[in-house]
């Protein structure tokens, strides 16, 4: 479709904006809850079992090269993504702002009301050219 670009598309406007809520009980909310804990917890302790007995085998030995280079790549990864993700979320601001939802308090994008309001326009500039 020519001349028209991403942020007038009220498919991808609806997509973007959309928030989906899912009702659950309190006391489903809770059992969640708690067991994404518990899995979480065992996910960590099985974690540092593995490096503890890694680190204190007899085998180990360690290696100043690969040390530096896990501390520097771990560094450098952290600090790429903290440029990524900064930037990903200036660019979702700048285009929840285009279209038109900077106003808005409650922090939902209305999709219908910028749709109603698009409409209304196109309708205004064409009786305006009608008229002339």
């Amino acid at each position: 479709i020519a001349g028209t670009s991403m942020t007038t598309n009220p498919n991808i406007k609806a997509i973007l904006m959309k928030r989906e809520f899912v009702r659950m009980s309190r006391e489903a909310d809770e059992h969640v809850r708690f067991v994404a804990h518990i899995l979480s917890s065992l996910s960590e302790n099985a974690i540092f079992a593995y490096l503890g007995l890694f680190l204190f085998s007899s085998k180990y030995e360690w290696d100043a090269i690969l040390c530096s280079i896990g501390v520097t790549s771990c560094i450098i990864s952290r600090a790429l993504m903290v440029v990524l993700a900064s930037w990903f979320i200036w660019y979702m601001h700048v285009f929840r702002q285009r279209a038109g939802c900077h106003n808005n308090r409650s922090g939902v994008c209305d999709i219908e009301e910028l749709e109603s309001k698009e409409s209304s326009n196109k309708e205004g500039a064409e009786l305006s050219e009608e008229s002339e």
